[in-house]
């Protein structure tokens, strides 16, 4: 959680954390707190704040981001929180470029950086995550932006 977030706004996005958890049971039969994407996305309204921050501070208080209950039989809490306060670039958003950079939205990493001049051709439609026949002609990094952006708007990412 950035330091910038003063005191009292955490203290007072904790409280409708904790207002609004829900219970659950992971699969195997242990309870634990969550929170959906849906709450996170008003917290994030109302607060004037990022959602990753939001997330951030649900992890840090073992409130678990519904999109992330998955991992916990790999990661914890703390671990989650570690995944979306780390940068990764990636060069390249072409076969493995592209599939890693999908992987990485959907696990939580908190910034990613892509770099790819190259443009999405016809050749890349059988072999390439990212390629689409409506894409065709587009920037690989602007489709990748636009991707990780529709699969984990929490994250940051730049191209």
């Amino acid at each position: 959680m950035k330091e910038n977030m003063k005191k009292e706004k955490k203290e007072t996005i904790l409280k409708e954390l904790e207002k609004t958890r829900k219970e659950a049971i992971n699969s195997s039969g242990k309870k634990y707190y969550s929170i959906s994407l849906k709450q996170i996305k008003e917290m994030t309204c109302k607060f004037q704040t990022k959602s990753r921050e939001v997330e951030i501070l649900a992890l840090q208080n073992n409130i678990i981001p519904k999109r992330y209950q998955r991992n916990l039989g790999v990661l914890s809490p703390s671990e989650q929180v570690k995944l979306l306060q780390s940068k990764v670039a990636i060069i390249g958003a072409g076969g493995l470029g592209g599939t890693v950079l999908e992987l990485l939205a959907r696990i939580g990493i908190g910034e990613l950086i892509i770099a790819d001049k190259d443009i999405i051709g016809d050749s890349n439609l059988n072999r390439q995550i990212l390629s689409t026949e409506t894409n065709l002609g587009q920037s690989k990094t602007e489709v990748a932006v636009k991707r990780v952006k529709e699969i984990n708007s929490s994250i940051e990412i730049t191209g």
